[in-house]
């Protein structure tokens, strides 16, 4: 007995050793320069969105292709490295990335600014960029002034979320919506998901020129906000890696490498910053002291409020989704044990495909796809016909037609498992077949099935964070947009953890509740 107590003791302090040990590590992590160790690899990994025409793969060749991947391609060969690999990152993610030394560098078009200098250096400016203005090719809109009352969207982690805000609080615009990418801006702007879009003034004529058929224009009469300078990210500390890299886009920039790449895309060499000969820094040690640099209680003060949003929203999406989700899925329970053989066919078909695909995918066909394929449907009665759903609303159906498959498996199990007597008894007395399922039959079973009801309905307010994937302001993309444009990244998605609890635990206990009311299990 003595010795197993012991063995205890010593188990919880040697758990507690290995965190004090993980969290000195955290707080004292040196970062050594990375140049010696690319050059022994002889391996260079950057990473990237994946957004043309900065970086992306060739659908035909599969080859990775664009400005910054060639422009990195150039200085690896300069640097005498012969292998170059690419990192798919979100792009709100790539600073936290550099900084946590997953890869080398960040290519991406990325602005320089303030915010993102506190947590990793840049490279010297490569080229400039400014915001372009993305609208239908049949619409109006021209110029900043046409925008009022209109919603634009913009790719979270952006720049361009903070001159959408500030437009928005101007009473520029009406709202803005976020996309994970400058392409799904365009794309959103083409489907009429928004009025307008504000990318990169490189994007545009590169778009245009691979997709042809995308239903987008860029009205030369804005004028853009402002000019912006361009960068590559690494890691701070690693001033011999930055210096030989800047050695080597100068270099590039002489020889009129850069100005090349740049034609390559249709983008004007007047795009290039003037090559500065580089001067070589004084190396030194640099601490990525994490937990130093924490600040839950600026991140709990900026966040909360903007989370309150977040959270009607999700509220809002789960009250409406699930009493969709409950609706249809006694209606195809019901269809379920029709006697009509072709009825139960078509509903057992349309169960098996929901349940048998991912929510995420169902979200995004439904924000996409299903109002082009009705479109395509009624234009053949209505030629002008035009149909788009919101993101709430696309959500909210997802959610509900989703829930209602499985919902309504649950229903009809609850039917079949209630006693065949039951049935013949409402018969006897003179009950139709509809008024023994609709007054004897169908209220026990979702009577007995309300315990359970409770679960999904957790687990609905929980799902609604994919929602942030069709661009629906729920917590998750409110945390994401704050996260990428604060880089308190550890804190925001602490409390967001912490939020989901809060929410969750209420309907734990309800769950509780109903199943010792309806005695469950007994």
């Amino acid at each position: 007995m003595a010795q197993t107590t012991k063995m205890k003791i010593g188990q919880k302090l040697l758990a507690v050793l290995m965190i004090v040990t993980m969290l000195g590590g955290l707080s004292s992590t040196v970062v050594a320069d990375t140049f010696q160790t690319i050059k022994k690899a002889d391996i260079l990994t950057f990473g990237n969105s994946g957004d043309a025409p900065f970086v992306f793969k060739d659908p035909s060749s599969g080859k990775l292709e664009g400005v910054d991947a060639d422009i990195v391609r150039a200085v690896a060969k300069e640097l005498g490295v012969k292998t170059v690999k690419s990192k798919l990152v979100k792009f709100e993610n790539l600073p936290l990335e550099v900084s946590k030394g997953s890869v080398n560098l960040a290519a991406d078009g990325m602005y320089i600014t303030d915010e993102r200098k506190k947590i990793a250096d840049f490279t010297s400016v490569i080229y400039y960029e400014a915001d372009a203005l993305s609208v239908q090719k049949n619409s109006t809109i021209r110029t900043l002034d046409d925008l009022k009352g209109k919603k634009i969207g913009v790719q979270k982690g952006s720049s361009f979320v903070d001159y959408a805000e500030k437009l928005k609080k101007s009473g520029k615009i009406a709202d803005y919506v976020l996309f994970g990418s400058q392409s799904d801006v365009l794309v959103g702007v083409s489907a009429g998901k928004v009025d307008g879009g504000i990318t990169d003034n490189f994007v545009g004529p590169y778009s245009l020129k691979s997709n042809p058929n995308l239903n987008v224009k860029f009205p030369s009469e804005y004028k853009p906000d402002s000019i912006a300078s361009s960068g590559y990210l690494i890691q701070k500390g690693n001033e011999q890696f930055l210096y030989q890299f800047n050695q080597a886009l100068y270099k590039l920039a002489k020889n009129g490498t850069l100005a090349k790449i740049l034609g390559d895309y249709g983008i004007p060499a007047s795009a290039l910053a003037k090559p500065t000969k580089p001067v070589k820094l004084t190396e030194t040690t640099s601490s990525n002291n994490i937990l130093k640099n924490l600040n839950f209680p600026k991140a709990t003060r900026q966040l909360l409020p903007k989370l309150a949003s977040g959270f009607v929203t999700a509220i809002g999406a789960s009250a409406i989704g699930f009493s969709l989700a409950i609706v249809l899925g006694i209606f195809i329970a019901i269809g379920r044990l029709s006697k009509h053989k072709w009825l139960r066919g078509i509903l057992l078909v349309y169960v098996e495909i929901i349940r048998g695909t991912p929510l995420m995918v169902q979200l995004i066909y439904m924000y996409y796809v299903v109002p082009l394929l009705i479109m395509l449907v009624v234009q053949l009665i209505v030629p002008n016909f035009n149909l788009s759903f919101s993101p709430f609303v696309a959500g909210v159906l997802g959610l509900g037609l989703n829930y209602s498959a499985y919902l309504s498996e649950l229903v009809r199990s609850s039917i079949l498992g209630l006693p065949k007597g039951q049935r013949e008894a409402a018969l006897a007395l003179g009950y139709t077949e509809t008024e023994a399922l609709h007054r004897i039959i169908l209220p026990q079973a979702v009577r007995g099935s309300v315990p359970v009801f409770g679960n999904y309905l957790s687990m609905m307010v929980k799902d609604t964070s994919l929602l942030a994937f069709i661009t629906v302001g729920e917590m998750l993309l409110v945390t994401q947009n704050y996260a990428s444009s604060s880089f308190l990244m550890i804190e925001s998605y602490t409390i967001l953890a912490v939020a989901y609890l809060i929410i969750s635990l209420p309907l734990a206990r309800l769950v509780a509740h109903l199943e010792k009311r309806y005695k469950v299990g007994k």
